[in-house]
């Protein structure tokens, strides 16, 4: 029998570690990583969404206040980043994270004021929007097999967090600031399995793997002067604004259905579900935003794997 190697991997494809973003093996505990790290910043942003009333409990700010403070700071770091990210460890980017959930965390539990208190949903939103840019930016350096991984995260986040935030909140009446307290504890995993998680995407592990034996033979060199064919290449030619404009004319559609669904998500978040109540219901008026934004992300939850639930059926019935 063959020797075990040090640590068991999966998806097994080419034996060339030369190249990380190649089919090669994924230990099982960089695939749980992976998928922690969605699982994580969605628990976090959707329990925020749940607490959205909880939070401004006692004033009278509308609950669209919360939300705009979840999104907007989280767009702004999409905005941003992508100029100056890549210049930026991975390690600082996973601390700051880390700092910016549990100082958020505390501070909404520990604060009085609501205005203090939509600054520490700032924080964690700030988090979110680089905690899910660095992880998948990170996701380039392994097997596309995280991606599917890190997703299937976010969507088990997405769900999980509103209904542990409804069941305890509401059918075992545990305060809100002590359901919200135990989330701390699950963003420390978020540092742990970074810590335990291969390192193909930092620059020590890549040398690391570089044979030890390697070397170099210098040979002396003579210049070469550039030929005629080579300063005389065209250069690519550029688009037309006729060719721009039909490329924009494709794509149009499926930016409109964006926009249109996210528009409508967040009308119906802020403008409708937080109004709705009835007489003679069987649970307090509290409960009802409880209620609704859990059948809300329930839903969300189900429309975005949908592809996912109907290839368990039929691999044909999927658009190619």
């Amino acid at each position: 029998m063959e020797p075990e190697d040090d640590g068991k991997e999966l998806f097994n494809g080419t034996d060339d570690n030369s190249t990380p973003a190649k089919n090669d093996n994924e230990r099982v505990i960089t695939v749980v990583a992976f998928f922690s790290f969605g699982f994580i910043l969605y628990s976090v942003a959707s329990l925020l969404i749940a607490a959205a009333e909880d939070i401004l409990r006692g004033s009278d700010i509308p609950t669209s206040a919360v939300l705009s403070c979840i999104i907007g700071p989280y767009v702004l770091i999409t905005l941003v980043s992508p100029y100056f990210a890549q210049n930026i460890p991975y390690l600082p980017r996973v601390i700051v994270v880390f700092i910016l959930y549990e100082v958020g965390l505390f501070s909404l539990v520990y604060v009085t004021r609501v205005e203090a208190k939509l600054l520490s949903v700032c924080l964690m939103s700030f988090a979110f929007g680089v905690g899910e840019m660095s992880s998948i930016a990170m996701t380039s350096f392994f097997n596309q097999v995280v991606v599917g991984v890190f997703s299937a995260g976010t969507g088990v986040g997405f769900i999980t967090a509103p209904l542990y935030y409804t069941a305890m909140t509401t059918w075992f009446c545990v305060s809100s600031e002590t359901t919200t307290l135990t989330v701390a504890g699950l963003v420390v995993l978020y540092l742990l399995f970074y810590a335990l998680m291969e390192r193909k995407h930092s620059d020590t592990c890549t040398t690391s793997r570089k044979p030890q034996h390697e070397t170099f033979n210098y040979i002396q060199y003579e210049r070469v002067e550039e030929t005629t064919s080579e300063q005389d290449s065209p250069s690519p030619p550029l688009l037309t604004t006729a060719e721009k404009l039909q490329a924009i004319k494709q794509i149009l559609p499926t930016i409109l259905c964006v926009v249109i669904s996210w528009i409508s998500e967040y009308l119906v978040t802020q403008g409708v579900i937080t109004t709705y109540a009835f007489p003679n219901s069987p649970f307090p008026p509290r409960d009802y935003y409880q209620y609704y934004i859990t059948l809300f992300l329930m839903g969300e939850f189900i429309g975005r794997s949908y592809l996912a639930l109907v290839s368990l059926i039929s691999q044909n019935s999927l658009p190619k």
